[in-house]
């Protein structure tokens, strides 16, 4: 009897820690516009900066949180004028049902989707939501993109195959070596010599290395790196040098492989290109939103949270 007293008692205390954390886990601590912020999106916000941003100060942790709301918001936003569409929208909830059936099939089971969003600081109301939010996305970018050549993997291959993309290798000597030693050994290849015996034992030892192949994207990120290597047009040239802190680049042409950029890459580089497009139209919605704490938010100090 006195086993089953305690077991009851157990239970208890159990569904009312659970009760108070969810309590918590729903309070409201901002607005957007009309959307309410509940503390669990601002927690998932706040540890996901953090675990990538250790030494952020309160300030900027608050800041950077702010905007990824507002971005967030914002995306809403552009589907709800472009789409009609909302997270509540009619046959949302079956999608994301589905997309959630997914899930667990691929990390094995309901145990272990707890465990995955615990590890990424969701709920699983939240991660409903988040569900909902990239079926919108994904939704505004088959419009915004239908008729060009981020509408399919097929017409960006097309958009590829017009020479928009390199597979190159990339030599590194460390700055310890000196540019006069990195413009050598790009004056070898230039002059016939080959990748495989092109550093010597020491170069090597001193941290100069050859890479793997690696490909390039036209206007993909505008980087130093991804023009240099664009400038290629054929199999053995060389891209000019490129300096940093850390020593001296250059990059040499070698055969494409379109197989692996259609098999493994496409999809990758489209979504990629699709974000670049995308992002600008977020950001221009975000400008004309404000988020706005209540006491409670305003209170909160958040590198405290757990």
């Amino acid at each position: 009897m006195m086993k089953r007293y305690w077991r009851l008692l157990l239970t208890v205390a159990a569904l009312l820690l659970l009760l108070t954390s969810c309590g918590a886990q729903k309070k409201p601590v901002a607005t957007v516009g009309e959307n309410e912020i509940l503390y669990e999106e601002l927690r998932h916000e706040v540890l996901t900066y953090l675990s990538n941003h250790k030494t952020a100060t309160e300030e900027e942790l608050r800041a950077a949180v702010e905007q990824q709301l507002l971005e967030t918001y914002a995306l809403l936003l552009l589907c709800a004028e472009e789409l009609n569409a909302t997270p509540d929208s009619e046959g949302m909830k079956e999608a994301v049902d589905a997309e959630l059936e997914k899930a667990i099939s691929a990390l094995g089971g309901e145990q272990q989707l707890a465990d995955y969003l615990k590890e990424v600081y969701l709920t699983e109301d939240l991660m409903r939501r988040k569900l909902a939010i990239t079926k919108l996305q994904m939704d505004l970018e088959a419009k915004l993109f239908r008729g060009t050549r981020l509408e399919s993997k097929d017409t960006l291959m097309a958009w590829l195959d017009q020479g928009n993309y390199v597979r190159v290798r990339r030599v590194f000597i460390p700055g310890a070596l000196g540019e006069e030693t990195a413009a050598t050994l790009r004056e070898q290849i230039i002059g016939g010599a080959q990748l495989s015996g092109l550093l010597t034992a020491e170069q090597k030892q001193a941290g100069a290395e050859i890479g793997a192949n690696e490909y390039f994207y036209r206007d993909l990120n505008g980087s130093a790196e991804e023009l240099a290597a664009m400038e290629l047009s054929r199999v053995g040239q060389c891209s000019s040098l490129l300096t940093n802190s850390e020593g001296y680049t250059f990059f040499v042409r070698v055969e494409d492989d379109r197989q692996t950029v259609a098999d493994y890459q496409a999809i990758t580089v489209l979504e990629r290109f699709r974000e670049a497009e995308l992002a600008p139209l977020i950001q221009a919605k975000a400008s004309e939103l404000t988020l706005t704490w209540n006491e409670y938010g305003a209170s909160i100090r958040l590198s405290d949270i757990q």
